[in-house]
């Protein structure tokens, strides 16, 4: 009987001492805390409000860096195999920045705790972009190692591209769709025409609205002159005081503003003498000059980099007359576009139909990593 026992007890022991070592090597659990640290090795985040973890544990720096990439918690899972104690991550990373970035983020996380990049693979041609291995420092104190694999989403990382939109001839009318812009929860840039004091005013109501405002002159054009800005255009044949005048009375009547932009001026922005007085005043009020029409005589371009003012040419115009669908579709491609060169400087005019399409089209920014912002954000400095 007392043989037996004896042998019972000592089996009961070692698997006792079997289980512990097991839990402690095999899972790296803090046997203070065995549920909670089991739980959060094993199983996925599954919320971003989970406790604080330890500084140490490349597994709470793994999930700070997975919340830094704006990703939730159904673009990366874990497991856990028994078999070699190791764990193994996919994780579904936005799209909008290089590999070499991403993987030196990683790199980066091991720098402050016992933690190493071992192997660094990269799988071309396969669906994964890439393997990292995740391996403890010590030798002696086995723990497990964390394989990651890195795929790409469909989403995109935020603010991986810029875009701003122009609203030109802006106009104050007590009406809905000028309400609805000025409310607009999200960066615009009003243009503004100094026809007469109201434009005082109606700056005044768009800065109030936190809206980025510029000044647009009425440029001579080879073709006719609308009626409505004839006493206010610009033309080849005015003084240096006269074309001085007119870009100083803009900043008296709009004082809050950003910059100068450019309506009509096909004859006026083909002479040098006009762009280099304009581009003076521009110059002294520390603004940039947007060109809202691309002109093949223009010298714009030639006298704002011999000056070091600030330039930007608009790429893309939204036509405010369309239909709902067609301007959608109109900033779906001006997003691809934004995407693809980093920046976009788009222009169009304050419609009903603009204010609906541009409302709807918010969560094709976001998903796409484009962020609206105003206009002098991507005006390059000289």
């Amino acid at each position: 009987m007392g043989k037996h026992f004896f042998h019972l007890v000592i089996g009961l022991s070692l698997c006792i001492v079997a289980f512990l070592f097991s839990a402690r090597v095999i899972m790296n659990l803090d046997l203070t805390e065995p549920v909670e640290t089991l739980r959060r090795m094993v199983w996925p985040h599954r919320t971003q409000t989970l406790s604080p973890m330890k500084s140490s544990d490349i597994m709470g720096r793994l999930h700070e860096l997975f919340l830094s990439f704006d990703m939730d918690s159904s673009d990366w899972r874990s497991s856990l195999f028994l078999e070699d104690s190791t764990i193994e991550i996919i994780a579904s990373i936005p799209r909008g920045k290089p590999l070499e970035w991403i993987v030196w983020n990683f790199f980066e996380i091991t720098r402050k705790i016992p933690y190493h990049i071992e192997d660094c693979i990269t799988q071309k041609g396969e669906a994964a972009d890439c393997r990292l291995r995740i391996s403890h420092n010590s030798p002696r104190r086995k723990k497990p190692d964390v394989i990651v694999t890195i795929t790409r989403s469909r989403k995109f990382f935020p603010n991986s591209a810029k875009m701003a939109l122009l609203i030109e001839q802006f106009e104050f009318h007590a009406d809905k769709p000028t309400a609805l812009l000025l409310s607009f929860p999200h960066p615009l840039t009003i243009a503004i025409v100094p026809l007469d004091d109201r434009a005082s005013w109606t700056a005044q109501m768009v800065d109030d609205h936190n809206k980025e405002i510029v000044i647009q002159l009425p440029l001579e054009p080879t073709t006719h002159i609308p009626a409505k800005y004839r006493g206010a255009t610009i033309m080849v044949h005015h003084s240096e005081s006269s074309i001085t005048g007119a870009c100083t009375e803009g900043a008296r009547r709009i004082p809050n503003f950003a910059g100068y932009c450019s309506l009509m001026g096909s004859r006026a922005l083909a002479d040098t003498r006009v762009v280099r007085l304009i581009l003076s005043v521009v110059k002294k009020r520390k603004g940039y000059f947007i060109e809202t029409e691309t002109f093949r005589k223009s010298t714009v371009q030639a006298q704002a980099e011999a000056l070091g003012v600030p330039y930007l040419r608009v790429r893309r115009t939204i036509d405010h007359g369309q239909t709902v669908e067609e301007i959608t579709a109109d900033i779906r491609h001006c997003i691809v576009v934004a995407r693809k060169r980093g920046t976009l400087l788009a222009t169009t005019r304050l419609s009903p139909a603009l204010i609906q399409a541009l409302s709807s089209a918010l969560p094709l920014f976001k998903d796409n990593g484009v962020t609206l912002v105003h206009v002098s954000e991507i005006v390059p400095h000289p």
